[in-house]
């Protein structure tokens, strides 16, 4: 295919704007197309529509849509009794998670980093926080509703929490939260958790989960379920014991897993540039289309194979 190295710099809202032509899915309320996204279960589109967002921190619609996103998913995923999750994770709405854990509201425009402690001494690292910001760690704990374009991570643990970012998880535990990633989730350990992941999910050590990755899924370890082959042939009795010990291990301890599976629990989806009609590839630094559908809405808007996009919305292609 003949390249004409065409150089782009696209401007970009909530998700993609061509250099010229018509605009493609673009809109002036991110916001309102966060909604949309939360509804179709668009997971890095929503964190990309909130960061485009000029909204204030203590604005309920900044963190709604993530909540109903995150319920969605829970719900699809079937983990109940002593498998739910809890804190921001299990709420239905952002405003019966913020009546009944009163969380800290923060919007930081680069690296927001949770300290153990305050300017007092006094431990702030368990207390719930809502927070949007480029990327997100701890000094020692996570509780609350993250969401991030870029990395999560946390030096104890991440527990009671939802989790949204466009960049990968890394926290040695997991405990009662809901991760949804659009990068790779490595952990030591992970319990009563729901984890989806665009890449891989690792983790040595796994309890009560639901574990989704349009990747790989490694686990090394997880419970043994009761064995049937253990109980002797015609006993009741023990048959009746073994089928109480199968119903407590699904409600208790069950880890269960699927991978290489495109759309997680049928409803979160993760953009893919051929749903706008394009095939490209990074090459030095830059996006190079090797192919672009003439009736899609990214050939509508005027790009074409050998076109080398250098940024969109200020960011160079990851």
């Amino acid at each position: 295919m003949h390249m004409r190295n065409r150089l782009l710099v696209l401007a970009c809202a909530s998700t993609f704007v061509a250099a010229r032509g018509a605009p493609v899915e673009r809109t002036d309320e991110p916001l309102s197309s966060a909604k949309k996204h939360a509804e179709a279960g668009r997971a890095d589109l929503l964190v990309a529509a909130l960061a485009a967002s000029d909204s204030k921190a203590d604005d309920e619609r900044l963190w709604a849509p993530v909540v109903a996103l995150g319920h969605g998913a829970l719900k699809r995923a079937d983990l109940k009794h002593q498998r739910e999750p809890r804190g921001a994770a299990l709420c239905t709405t952002f405003a019966e998670y913020q009546k009944g854990l009163n969380p800290e509201l923060v919007r930081a425009a680069d690296r927001y980093t949770r300290a153990k402690l305050n300017g007092k001494g006094q431990l702030v690292c368990a207390h719930q926080v809502a927070v949007l910001a480029r990327a997100v760690d701890a000094e020692h704990s996570l509780h609350g509703l993250i969401i991030a374009p870029g990395n999560v991570s946390a030096t104890v643990g991440i527990t009671d929490s939802l989790v949204l970012t466009n960049g990968s998880v890394a926290s040695p535990g997991v405990l009662c939260s809901v991760l949804i990633c659009d990068g790779d989730v490595r952990l030591k350990g992970a319990r009563r958790s729901l984890i989806v992941a665009r890449g891989n999910i690792e983790i040595e050590e796994a309890d009560a989960c639901a574990l989704v990755a349009s990747g790989k899924v490694s686990v090394k370890k997880v419970p043994t379920p009761p064995m049937q082959q253990q109980v002797p042939f015609g006993d009741p009795e023990g048959f009746s014991i073994f089928q109480l010990q199968v119903a407590i291990f699904e409600t208790t301890q069950k880890v269960w897993w699927e991978d290489k599976n495109a759309n997680p629990l049928k409803f979160i989806a993760f953009f893919e540039l051929h749903r706008v009609g394009i095939e490209a590839k990074v090459e030095g630094g830059a996006l190079v289309l090797s192919a672009v559908k003439g009736d899609s809405v990214a050939g509508r808007a005027g790009l074409k194979a050998g076109d080398v996009v250098l940024s969109a919305g200020g960011a160079k292609p990851a």
